[in-house]
């Protein structure tokens, strides 16, 4: 690779790669401090699973499934990309719901508007990881964590959870979503396990107080850790 390929690859792994990770997680953060019983349903989750920091592998968190459950609502409601990911059409044109498109047009979904879609989701506007559970799976957590307090999935049996794409969508989507949920995971139980977290001056007003363009401009998220013995 010549220098100049190595620097605007570099721009493309720094961008792709951190910025939106760490937006994922400064929004899940804020959305667990927002509703104490999610926060204390994932606490129970980690604290009960893992004895020691040790424990928390990679393997072992992909298992966890109130913990994946929490990621992706937090990739609904706060979208690392929240505008369009933009694609071009193909020279001859495509028809896309009923209608011409010509040849070498930008298109796209704008990801937050689809996230809050009424037609997609129902509640829209509330932070429920169950909607990313099953019955069967809300059955399960609540035998082995006696203390969870789970809402009913079945309300959000219609939801078009396929209508969230964080990652975009077919051949040319993210190249690193899986180490993205790698390092979500990861870092978002590394935190839960071992602090209790509280929110901090200017928290309930964090999301307001963001501004969309490309990505997020995010202000601080002012969060106060407690740390425990597990």
């Amino acid at each position: 690779m010549t220098a100049e390929e190595i620097k605007e690859n570099a721009s493309i792994l720094i961008i792709a790669g951190s910025e939106t990770t760490a937006s994922v997680l400064n929004g899940v953060t804020y959305f667990l401090l927002r509703n104490h019983s999610v926060l204390q349903n994932l606490t129970t989750e980690l604290r009960t699973s893992f004895k020691t920091r040790s424990d928390l592998t990679l393997h072992a968190l992909a298992s966890c499934k109130y913990l994946n459950a929490v990621l992706e609502e937090g990739l609904r409601m706060y979208p690392p990309v929240p505008g369009n990911l933009p694609r071009l059409s193909p020279p001859e044109g495509t028809i896309i719901e009923g209608k011409y498109v010509p040849g070498r047009t930008t298109i796209g979904v704008h990801n937050w508007t689809a996230n809050y879609s009424i037609s997609n989701f129902i509640d829209p506007y509330a932070f429920h990881p169950e909607r990313w559970l099953s019955s069967e799976d809300v059955s399960k957590l609540e035998s082995t964590f006696p203390g969870m307090q789970l809402t009913d999935p079945k309300q959000f049996e219609n939801d078009d959870r396929k209508a969230r794409q964080s990652f975009s969508y077919g051949p040319a989507n993210c190249i690193g979503k899986n180490l993205a949920y790698a390092e979500m995971r990861l870092l978002l139980a590394i935190a839960v396990w071992g602090f209790d977290l509280e929110g901090g001056e200017g928290a309930d007003t964090w999301l307001e107080r963001n501004k969309i363009y490309g990505l997020w401009k995010k202000p601080a998220l002012n969060v106060k850790l407690t740390r425990v013995n597990v």
